[in-house]
Formats: C-alpha cells, structure tokens, sequence
C-alpha cells in the first residue's frame, strides 16, 4: 500500500505474495479501505506494521500551518486510523507494531540552536 502505483507494481512484480493498494493515508476514510481491502484479499489481519511516515527538513521560521498539518496526518492521523480499524477487525486476536524515526532534541530556529 501506498500512494506510487507504479514503484507499488514494479515491487510486486518482483515477488510472488505482495497485493498492490496504491492509495494516500491521509485521505478521508483511507484507514477503512485498507483494512476492508486486507480482510476481503487475506480473511483476516493477523499484525499491523505501522510504517508510513514522513519528515520535514527546515527551521521552523520556514514552514507553515499546511506542511505541519501534512506531517501530523501521515505520522499521527493515519497511523492511528489504521490501528484503530485493525483493532476493529481483530476484535483482540492480532497485534500492532510501531516504528518510528529520530528527530532532533535541540530546537532550531533559522538554523541556529534556540537558547532557553
């Protein structure tokens, strides 16, 4: 599942047991079609590998409402759609797991460490 059909299709040709789902997570009802999809191709869900994600590379001075707004979506919104339909769907006989990256601990404001 993602949202390049293409890179989707080119990795499932490739492998013998990989379904294509070209859709973006942070559409409205996204979460539901996934774990509809999965149900419908494989019966159940037997584990959630939570994965999507995405960052940002900028001082914070440089961004705006709509690029953080993006950033939640996909790195909160989403995520917790998906574990919320598959905890649904499995009704307690599956199991989730969140992976997640590093961000820096030191603020910056224009590229130079804020002091506090």
């Amino acid at each position: 599942m993602g949202r390049r059909k293409e890179a989707l299709e080119q990795t499932a040709h490739a492998h013998s047991n990989i379904a294509v789902l070209p859709l973006d997570l942070c559409e409205e009802g996204a979460a539901d079609t996934v774990v509809a999809t999965a149900v419908e191709w494989w019966g159940r869900i037997d584990i959630l590998v939570n994965n999507a994600g995405v960052t940002a590379v900028m001082p914070l001075a440089d961004t705006d409402r709509s690029v953080i707004t993006r950033l939640f979506d996909l790195n909160v919104t989403a995520p917790s759609m998906l574990a919320l339909g598959v905890a649904d769907s499995a009704r307690g006989n599956g199991a989730a797991s969140r992976t997640g990256s590093c961000v820096s601990p030191t603020p910056r404001v224009r590229s130079s460490p804020v002091k506090y």
